[in-house]
């Protein structure tokens, strides 16, 4: 985890430094969010909107207590803004391995995207089917059925639309899962979705609200709550809680969610919620926020006389 720390403060600290300005883009990834720049677009990562339209290759990288997230993308459009493209993640975590691949179109106010991510359990392959009206426990995860990994995949569909309202944004997630390559009579747990699942459909349904605070809006405080049903298991999960988002600049975010099961037949802990411990997100992309490569003179303003270039 040291060596994950190091490196993360190396990816933020080292675009930081190389970045200069340019009329109209971001400040400098050193200078935290102005009230314009926030106010402007409530919807996306601050600065990015200034960006020019190209194609690139971006991402994120999520560092927390006990993960590690790396995320990629590939498209054309203004990066982590406006674009239309693929998603490509690398899935790691305690539990399991696997990966995600989907097409994805990204609007300030429309999100849509359909793909499909296999995971492989590392300690965890499937359950044994049981009558609707028994339940699960945590203690269930941990046991195997003799000859099987676990391994099952997920094709899904999501829409995210997002409204300004006041100081905040509302916002609603649906997405439609289909779990498959599980054989018959046994059950899987979707380390994504959190819940035990007679395959193959999830719906899950989630809404919300934003609040911005402080002088320039760069942190953000909301209420959410979801609803997740497994139509096989006659089994509907209430979820409710809190997300958090502190914007340091365009690049660097710190995210927080605690979202556990309110209503649910099922007792599974922590791996039944959406628990995010703090950590940080570093967005990045080809040709950085702006997408102009530094010291190109064709993408510099004219200079009066006398004047010196921005880049020195």
């Amino acid at each position: 985890m040291r060596w994950a720390w190091l490196a993360a403060l190396v990816m933020v600290s080292a675009p930081a430094a190389a970045q200069h300005s340019l009329p109209g883009s971001f400040p400098m990834d050193g200078e935290g969010p102005t009230q314009e720049d926030l106010s402007d677009d409530p919807n996306r990562p601050p600065g990015w909107a200034s960006g020019t339209t190209r194609g690139f290759v971006g991402g994120s990288f999520d560092l927390g207590f006990l993960y590690v997230r790396p995320r990629f993308q590939a498209g054309y459009g203004r990066p982590h803004f406006k674009w239309v493209g693929f998603d490509v993640n690398p899935i790691i975590s305690p539990g399991a391995i696997g990966g995600y691949f989907g097409l994805r179109i990204d609007h300030p106010y429309v999100d849509w995207r359909i793909g499909a991510r296999m995971a492989l359990p590392f300690s965890r392959s499937y359950m044994e089917d049981r009558p609707n009206s028994e339940a699960f426990d945590r203690t269930d995860l941990n046991r195997d059925v003799e000859g099987e990994d676990g391994l099952y995949l997920s094709t899904e569909t999501e829409l995210t639309l997002t409204i300004p309202v006041g100081e905040g944004t509302l916002f609603s997630e649906t997405a439609i899962t289909h779990v498959s390559l599980v054989p018959e009579d046994v059950f899987v747990y979707e380390d994504t979705i959190k819940v035990i699942v007679d395959p193959p459909w999830v719906w899950r349904q989630r809404v919300g609200y934003m609040a911005r605070f402080g002088e320039t809006g760069a942190v953000r405080v909301g209420l959410v709550a979801e609803v997740v049903g497994v139509p096989k298991r006659d089994m509907v999960v209430v979820r409710a809680g809190l997300l958090l988002r502190v914007w340091v600049s365009p690049r660097v975010e710190v995210r927080g969610s605690w979202i556990p099961a309110i209503v649910s037949r099922d007792d599974l802990g922590l791996r039944g919620g959406d628990f995010g411990l703090l950590g940080l997100r570093y967005r990045w992309s080809t040709g950085g926020i702006s997408g102009e490569q530094r010291g190109d003179p064709a993408v510099l303003p004219e200079l009066r006389e006398g004047e010196e270039s921005p880049v020195n």
